[in-house]
């Protein structure tokens, strides 16, 4: 069996799990080392955020799949004049926002959240209840993004900036 045909079930519900999300298109493409999948959601301050997730055979390809799940936040201001702000606070947002990993895209200025496991074949996969969380988290990750650039802070402040982000993130899913 080649790839794509031991990936098409994993592929098919997520696609199911995104619908279910009222994600209007769930667009799919085959590749040679997987199946990439391509949507939008709105968020809670009602802006668009893209939605991508990359499934590729796991270690044991007849038993495990990778899902990699990034959901690009929409353009923000411009994040080079801020590059050690940035990166302290990415390093302990990522820290305690785990199991999401923050990157930021530097050719567009676009900061990306990113969720990866492996998990076994036979298993529906769980990405509810990342792009939930992600509704909460991207209107205040643009807030705090937006701060950290108008105020470009010494890095131990960006690095508080991200602890009050996770705080205010964990409390409203705890609401």
């Amino acid at each position: 069996m080649n790839i794509q045909e031991t990936l098409k079930p994993v592929a098919r519900n997520v696609k199911k799990e995104w619908l279910s999300m009222d994600m209007e298109k769930v667009g799919a493409s085959k590749h040679d080392f997987g199946i990439a999948l391509k949507s939008r959601f709105q968020t809670l301050n009602d802006q668009t955020s893209s939605i991508s997730a990359l499934l590729t055979p796991g270690i044991q390809g007849d038993k495990h799949v990778n899902i990699v799940v990034d959901i690009t936040l929409p353009k923000g201001p411009s994040l080079e004049p801020v590059l050690n702000s940035l990166s302290a606070f990415m390093q302990q947002a990522t820290a305690v926002l785990s199991p999401m990993t923050v990157m930021v895209d530097m050719r567009t200025s676009q900061i990306v959240l990113r969720q990866s496991h492996v998990m076994p074949l036979n298993h529906p996969p769980a990405t509810i209840a990342f792009v939930n969380a992600a509704q909460i988290l991207v209107p205040l990750m643009q807030q705090t993004i937006d701060s950290l650039v108008k105020m470009n802070p010494a890095p131990n402040d960006a690095r508080e900036m991200a602890d009050l982000l996770a705080k205010s993130f964990y409390g409203a899913l705890q609401e």
